[in-house]
């Protein structure tokens, strides 16, 4: 989650993860951030399947929901491309592969 913002927000979240089976496993996480002094807060959900291809990679299934509030202007994107919506708008996000080198 990435933000156009100033002042000292506060993050705070709750994840969990359950491995199925040794190949694949199901976790999710919700995100809060409040930030006072701009009146902005944001609630992420997201849901993913992972399925592990080897130790090195994995294909994924991502889901994300973001809500922003009306002064509100966070991202699903991390950095890298992607668009910030106007303020008080929501996002939605899937996402698909992970290899680690």
């Amino acid at each position: 989650m990435s933000c156009a913002c100033r002042g000292s927000p506060n993050l705070f979240y709750l994840g969990a993860a359950y491995q199925i089976t040794p190949a694949f496993t199901l976790d999710g996480e919700v995100f809060r951030i409040t930030n006072a002094e701009q009146d902005a807060r944001v609630t992420m959900g997201t849901l993913r399947g992972a399925y592990s291809l080897s130790k090195a990679t994995a294909v994924y299934l991502q889901g994300s929901y973001l809500s922003n509030s009306s002064q509100g202007r966070y991202s699903l994107n991390s950095g890298g491309g992607g668009t910030t919506p106007p303020a008080g708008e929501n996002q939605t996000g899937l996402i698909g592969i992970r290899h680690a080198f």
